[in-house]
This record gives structure tokens, sequence and C-alpha cells, in this order.
């Protein structure tokens, strides 16, 4: 049993009831499923049912942190409750997704920002990622002096990041990458985004295997 705030525990079923599941519990247990890399995505706002989808497929990935993002191409821009209640919505999905997936935590959802302060929430991370398909011919480079303990991801809406975007990105220290030379949906280049930060430096891939070289 996962609490959702990072506990585990082992629990005998006592009860069923109409609407819940009475537990006892045994013995808490030690948190698994937890990456060892603290991932943020910054998301570009996109539109009708695709965050919803988006926060799901985060949580299963490992990631630590979501920020939507208002950028100049976002189309959605919710506002007031409209925005609350999507947060709050967001918030169960990942919840759910915790049980499903074997983690310890759900995805800490952030309120919705403005472009110049996502920049800034990405101060006190080591490795700084902008994806933009104008760089589609600058692959992600892996190599890095140290491994980072935290990586803050920014990816657009469907219309993409402007070019100002990007110069703001880099002047606030950001790497520009590319996803290769085809042009994705803009939920599938985030998940494609994660994914290749996770195989480079976090529990899915390669660092893995470069600090455990007998597997």
């Amino acid at each position: 049993m996962v609490s959702g705030d990072g506990k585990q525990f082992t629990a005998v079923i006592e009860a069923f009831e109409k609407d819940q599941v009475q537990l006892r519990v045994m013995e808490e247990r030690e948190p698994a499923g937890e990456p060892r890399l603290s991932i943020t995505v910054a998301q570009g706002f996109l539109k009708e049912k695709k965050m919803d989808r988006l926060v799901r497929s985060l949580t299963e990935l490992g990631v630590c942190r979501f920020i939507p993002v208002i950028c100049n191409r976002s189309v959605a821009r919710p506002s007031g409750g409209r925005m609350e209640a999507r947060l709050q919505r967001w918030q169960r999905i990942s919840r759910q997704s915790v049980k499903q997936c074997r983690r310890s935590c759900s995805l800490e959802i952030r309120p919705a920002v403005e472009f110049s302060a996502a920049l800034e929430h990405a101060l006190p991370d080591q490795l700084k990622l902008f994806f933009w398909e104008e760089e589609n011919k600058k692959p992600l480079e892996g190599r890095l002096e140290t491994v980072p303990a935290s990586a803050f991801i920014m990816v657009g809406p469907e219309g993409g990041f402007t070019p100002g975007e990007a110069r703001l990105a880099r002047e606030a220290g950001f790497t520009l990458a590319g996803l290769g030379p085809r042009i994705l949906r803009a939920e599938t280049a985030t998940l494609a985004a994660v994914v290749l930060v996770q195989y480079l430096w976090g529990d899915m891939g390669q660092n893995m295997l470069d600090n455990h070289p007998s597997l």
C-alpha cells in the first residue's frame, strides 16, 4: 500500500464497505519506485485532454514536478476557477497513476506560470534542457563531467516555442537540443524528452549500466 506522500506500508484488509476498504497497517516499508534523478517538466500549455494524458504518463516515467507554462503560442489559456479545477484534476490523475506504477509519490503539480517565471524556477537545477524543433540537428549529448542530481526540462505547446523564447532560455543557462529530424506532436515530444533524460542520467538505461557493469 502506498500513501501518495512517499510512504509505503504492508497492510491487511479487514473489511469491505460500499465505498471504502478498511486496512490494518502491519509495518512501514522502504519506499520503492522513486527516481534517483529529480526531474521537473515545464510544459507549454496544451489544449483539450492532452495535459491529462501527459500527467499520467509523466508520473509513470518517474517525473517529480510538473509546471504548466503559458507560452507565446499556447492556444489553451484557462484562468481563475478553470485553472484551479484542472490542477486538482491532474493531482487526482497522478495519485491514481502512482498506484498502478508502484511509485511512492505522485507528481508535484505546481500552479501555471508565464514563460519568464518558468525560467526562474529552473535556477536550482543542475541540468537545464530546452527542447526546440529548430534544434533538430543538434542531438542531446549525454556526456557530462558528473551525473546530475536534478534536471529541468522545457517543452513547448502545439505551436512550439518562438525564437525569442529560445533566446531567453539560452541566456538563462539552458542547453538547447532537438529530438531528431521529425516534427513530433507536442505531447509525444515531452515523453521522448523525458525518456532520453532518464536513459542518459536516470534509472532507465545508460546511467544504470555505467554504474552497474555486471548488468
